[in-house]
């Protein structure tokens, strides 16, 4: 998997997805993820600490949706470990990661 924590193509199939006036939804979907992951991320560690597969499938689903959407994959593929097999390894600082490169590249 590539080392940036966006998928530049998925990201760039998001910007051409909203069209010629995308960029205020670009916006607010980056903002949308730079709000709720962190928050996510940690009830998802969390539900892992306290052993509860249910939560912890319940926050990993709710993460990947929103990371998918800006294309940070490997938030994804954390969400997919832990939905599928109810355990993996946190996923916090992925989400940082995404974020700085989404504030970095000036969506944020």
């Amino acid at each position: 998997m590539d080392s940036s924590p966006i998928d530049e193509d998925v990201f760039e199939d998001l910007v051409q997805m909203a069209g010629d006036d995308g960029g205020v939804f670009v916006r607010e979907v980056t903002e949308i993820f730079a709000h709720s992951a962190p928050e996510q991320a940690r009830a998802l560690s969390e539900a892992m600490a306290a052993g509860d597969p249910a939560k912890s499938r319940f926050f990993a689903h709710k993460l990947k949706g929103g990371a998918l959407m800006v294309g940070a994959l490997r938030v994804v593929a954390g969400c997919k470990l832990i939905e599928e097999h109810g355990a993996g390894a946190s996923v916090e600082a992925e989400v940082e990661a995404a974020i700085g490169w989404l504030r970095d590249h000036g969506y944020l």
